[in-house]
């Protein structure tokens, strides 16, 4: 999600080498049939971290051409920030390849440049929009249309360390835990070098604390408020975290990695992320860990979700054919072959059992996924998200490390916001 960062595809690389993305005859689910079956070749546009990651893209465009011998597509990738910086520019331009990939938190600013794919979806038979999860499927709309069609998604979670917690003593969060719980853990696993928690330089880790208390971050207007008595009351229980020593001072960065990394590096117990990171975890990890649903609040257990898919360039020559490829890259095959990598919790429900069938998915995860799923809401941005989300990241890092009052800094913070919204 988050801010969804993009990681390795260690496990994707096997599978795409035993041949796991190769389709049976007669897939499920196809687009409606243009009224050419002439050659055409479309470009593809991907945000990588990896020469691998890009390797198991291609391998799964591939599988477009097996399903459409008359459709061949060349794969065009960035970093995931030099993706946004390319595609604004592009979008611009007017010079977008003919299938672009989108993140669910991008869709206001990215979303002008996609193709309405209502009419397509309404006129395939094959398509059966239901099966997609209906916690992502409105996160990828734009203007009451639909831009693109999913192929991950995720709540926000707890991870954390279980050495830690079992060096400390500390019991292992259950399904019902508390906000006191959570700050109680947190405090007994501090000490020595080891904090209980880290926090996120993003607004992300705050949203379950705010929403669980009854609260909000949008007004009745969908702007930016985060002045709100919850709002207020859950910075502030963080910030309390980094003044206590249970949480280590916030450094001068916009960079959502950092907070894993603190995480990973041992010495930090508890940090919020999304299921997307089981499997790299799985791997990088020094550790055990778990995943824990989102304290509960006054108004329960509630968490947001994000995700990313595929759309057609506004600009694209041949949006039929377009489509067709959007249809199998977010095929039940598809999203298959991801979730038994680990790679990806699938953005359709007939096939997340398929997900815990991965190598290295703790079977103990299952209820803790369903339940955060269950308690989860779209996560709701604004037109000026992105330029939101750096204006919030750059003020929270002094207001958890007590240089400005939490009032008093989200005040400031609320005022720069409606100068940009």
């Amino acid at each position: 999600m988050r801010k969804l960062t993009m990681i390795t595809f260690f496990s994707i690389v096997v599978l795409v080498a035993g041949g796991v993305f190769a389709f049976a005859n007669g897939q499920k689910e196809s687009a409606a049939a243009t009224s050419s079956n002439a050659p055409v070749t479309l470009s593809w546009f991907m945000w990588t971290g990896s020469q691998a990651e890009a390797d198991a893209w291609k391998a799964l465009a591939a599988n477009v051409t097996k399903q459409y011998p008359n459709i061949n597509i060349t794969f065009d990738t960035d970093s995931w920030p030099g993706y946004w910086a390319k595609l604004q520019i592009e979008i611009a331009s007017g010079t977008t390849q003919d299938i672009l990939s989108l993140q669910s938190l991008r869709r206001e600013g990215y979303g002008s440049g996609f193709l309405p794919l209502d009419s397509y979806i309404k006129n395939d038979p094959n398509i059966n929009i239901s099966d997609f999860d209906k916690a992502i499927l409105p996160n990828l709309t734009y203007q009451g249309h639909q831009i693109a069609l999913p192929y991950d998604f995720g709540p926000e979670i707890v991870f954390y360390n279980r050495d830690m917690f079992d060096k400390h003593n500390v019991p292992y969060p259950k399904v019902g835990w508390t906000v006191a719980d959570f700050v109680q853990a947190a405090q007994k696993l501090s000490g020595g070098g080891d904090y209980g928690f880290v926090n996120n330089v993003g607004i992300d880790a705050i949203l379950p604390f705010v929403l669980s208390d009854g609260g909000k971050y949008l007004d009745s207007n969908g702007k930016f408020d985060l002045t709100s008595p919850e709002t207020v009351k859950a910075v502030q229980m963080l910030a309390d975290l980094v003044k206590s020593g249970a949480a280590p001072q916030m450094v001068a960065t916009n960079d959502s990695n950092w907070t894993q990394e603190q995480w990973l590096a041992g010495n930090v117990a508890m940090h919020v992320n999304g299921p997307w990171q089981i499997i790299n975890f799985k791997n990088t990890a020094k550790f055990k860990f778990g995943i824990a649903t989102d304290p509960v609040g006054s108004a329960g257990s509630v968490t947001v979700t994000a995700g990313s898919g595929f759309g057609v360039s506004k600009t694209t020559k041949y949006p039929e054919e377009a489509f067709k490829a959007v249809s199998v890259l977010t095929s039940p095959d598809s999203l298959k072959s991801l979730a038994l990598a680990g790679r990806a919790f699938p953005a359709r429900t007939s096939v997340q059992p398929s997900y815990y069938q991965a190598t290295g998915v703790d079977p103990t995860f299952e209820p803790i996924l369903t339940y955060a799923i269950q308690h989860a809401v779209p996560y709701t941005i604004t037109p000026t998200w992105q330029q939101a989300n750096d204006m919030i990241s750059k003020a929270l890092i002094p207001i958890y490390n007590g240089q400005v009052p939490v009032q008093q800094g989200l005040e400031q913070l609320q005022q720069r916001l409606n100068n940009l919204q």
